[in-house]
């Protein structure tokens, strides 16, 4: 029987509504991830700075620190109050309202809270579906562990959902997964009353952040959640492409050559195998896909890829790719979004560059998932949208010089033919010329018939060249 020596996941959505820490600080069963000074420093050590500061809090310098003595001065004044906790609160709330004062202004609201199921100790909950009228009831467990919410710049939100089935049944165990990742969308529906009932119940404060506390809006985009798991087996008949492959989609154990309906195309699968596979030693590998990240291996350490990996490299790259799906999104379907350069620059800056470490490991498994959410596209993209932003910039600043070219052009031809009217004046008493007395300027004060007749022309032609310019711009 195949089964797993340590399995661990997470399932990962964006998060449909924009969450303000606030929201959360009135839930106490939602608990803040600050880092200490001595973790961050020991972080730092590993990673760039600057990666750490964009995606997590710490505490090393904060408000209250830095204003100690005074805190502590007036809370002597305040009689019958105790000192310590009073000052805890205050130093608390000013985190919670203020964020981390260190930071640039743009990295300051991101937040990682966690909401610990059953004290820690986790729910588990027994698999079973329904169908055609009946119930179903499969030989697997799954354990939910923690909620987690990670709030990004730019009012972006994404959930995850941690889950621990170590032991379970390989061939139960993706079936579970692939209803799972679909739960939040319609998955919801196979399972039965009883599961049903346990997941609502798991999900209640994710649910309750909803309007309506409607957990069918849980997802902003797609119609799966993405997955990030990592399993260990003990066998080396398991430790192959094929299971890495099945495992990662959510296939059935040896749907692979099986020329059976969740069998690959040949071409298909050795293009992603080439080109998605990522390792670095021989006791793992891990597949990066568009919508899940998967490792497999036999011994090796599955502490840092849950602990670290996820937190600070996976989640990262999905923050990337909402942003640029998002704003794609929003440029395909013709709503504007005047900040769209600035959102750039700053996304460039804090986000967008490819090395995040001094040492290799995290970098290759950064790229690797970059390239399999295919972020470079997205951007390439994004990239078309500025292109078609200053064209349609230049394109107005052209029409507003054309516009007063125009008018420039009729004053001046104004101003040469009334000169030459009054140096030619005695032309009016020729009976062919009469019509142009009426041309004549008796007062400087009076606007005379040939000035209409131009700015009448000035103005056509000003309106035939944005209509131009417009039309050029559409297609």
């Amino acid at each position: 029987m195949a089964t797993t020596t340590y399995s661990h996941a997470f399932l990962v959505g964006s998060f449909n509504e924009g969450i303000k820490p606030k929201q959360l600080r009135t839930d106490k069963r939602w608990k803040r991830i600050i880092l200490s000074k001595d973790d961050y420093d020991d972080l730092c050590t590993m990673y760039y700075q600057s990666h750490i500061d964009a995606m997590t809090e710490t505490n090393k310098r904060s408000w209250c620190q830095k204003h100690k003595r005074k805190i502590a001065g007036c809370m002597r004044m305040a009689k019958g109050i105790h000192f310590k906790s009073v000052s805890n609160k205050i130093k608390q709330w000013i985190l919670e309202s203020k964020g981390d004062k260190n930071k640039d202004r743009f990295l300051r609201n991101v937040r990682h809270y966690q909401y610990c199921i059953e004290k820690g100790k986790g729910k588990e909950v027994e698999f079973s579906t329904t169908g055609n009228g009946h119930y179903y009831f499969y030989p697997y467990k799954l354990k939910i562990c923690n909620l987690h919410l990670y709030l990004f710049p730019l009012g972006i939100a994404m959930f995850a959902i941690e889950i621990d089935d170590t032991g379970s049944e390989l061939k139960w165990f993706t079936y579970a997964h692939n209803l799972l990742r679909i739960w939040a969308w319609n998955g919801k529906e196979r399972f039965s009353d009883s599961m049903r009932s346990e997941l609502d119940k798991i999900m209640e404060p994710l649910s309750l952040l909803l309007p309506n506390n409607d957990m069918a809006n849980l997802i902003s985009d797609g119609n799966k959640l993405k997955m990030f798991q990592v399993v260990k087996v003990d066998s080396d008949k398991l430790f192959t492409d094929n299971t890495l492959y099945e495992i990662s989609t959510s296939s059935p154990i040896g749907a692979v050559g099986s020329k059976g309906v969740f069998d690959p195309d040949p071409h298909y699968y050795n293009t992603i195998m080439k080109n998605n596979v990522v390792a670095a030693f021989n006791n793992w590998k891990g597949l990066s896909l568009v919508d899940s990240f998967t490792i497999i291996g036999k011994e090796f350490n599955e502490w840092t890829f849950i602990n670290l990996y996820f937190g600070l490299i996976y989640m990262r790259s999905l923050f990337e790719k909402d942003f640029c799906f998002s704003r794609n999104n929003m440029y395909r379907l013709n709503k504007s979004n005047g900040n769209l350069l600035m959102e750039i620059s700053l996304m460039e800056k804090y986000y967008f560059y490819e090395t995040i470490s001094h040492n290799f490991l995290p970098n290759l498994l950064y790229q690797s998932m970059s390239k399999g959410l295919g972020i470079k596209e997205e951007r390439e993209q994004l990239a078309n949208q500025i292109k078609d932003k200053e064209e349609t910039n230049n394109n107005r600043i052209l029409a507003t010089v054309s516009v007063f070219a125009v008018f420039s052009i009729a004053y001046d031809s104004y101003s040469i033919l009334k000169t030459w009217l009054h140096n030619n004046i005695h032309w009016y008493d020729r009976p062919f010329f009469n019509w142009m007395a009426m041309l004549k300027l008796n007062n400087s004060e009076e606007m005379p018939f040939l000035a209409i007749i131009l700015t009448l022309i000035a103005l056509a032609v000003s309106m035939y060249l944005v209509g131009r310019i417009y039309k050029r711009r559409k297609v």
